[in-house]
């Protein structure tokens, strides 16, 4: 599926769904930002493509028709943010939709959005998905 990059703070995107990398107790260093940071290498990457699938699935089963998905991982877990972000992408656009339309990948600070924008747009351009 078709996606973008967005650079702002993710609470104040407007969206059906907003996926939020802590746990249910919504600590940082729990959930996805926990498993990911416990575990190295491929399954590391495994890691990050399942918490993606896991995401666009729900949200679809939902109904929802838009969601917003930050860099999993590179934040609390240390996960490279380019690495990430290319992970997140590709699974984004490898995701057939039934109902998603817009779907956004967020960066906050400058540097985060433009590092996050160039995977982005290398991997549209090699169209792996």
């Amino acid at each position: 599926m078709d996606f973008d990059v967005v650079q702002g703070d993710i609470a104040a995107e407007r969206t059906d769904a907003l996926v939020n990398a802590a746990g249910t107790s919504l600590e940082m260093g729990s959930g996805v930002a926990g498993a990911l940071r416990r575990r190295g290498g491929e399954e590391l990457n495994e890691a990050a493509s399942e918490a993606t699938r896991r995401s666009l699935a729900a949200a679809d089963e939902r109904g929802c028709e838009s969601i917003v998905i930050p860099a999993l991982g590179c934040g609390v877990a240390g996960f490279d943010l380019s690495e990430g972000t290319r992970i997140i992408a590709e699974e984004i656009a490898g995701f057939e939709a039934d109902s998603l339309a817009d779907a956004r990948l967020i960066g906050y600070s400058d540097d985060e959005y433009e590092r996050m924008r160039a995977v982005a747009e290398d991997v549209r351009a090699n169209g792996e998905s």
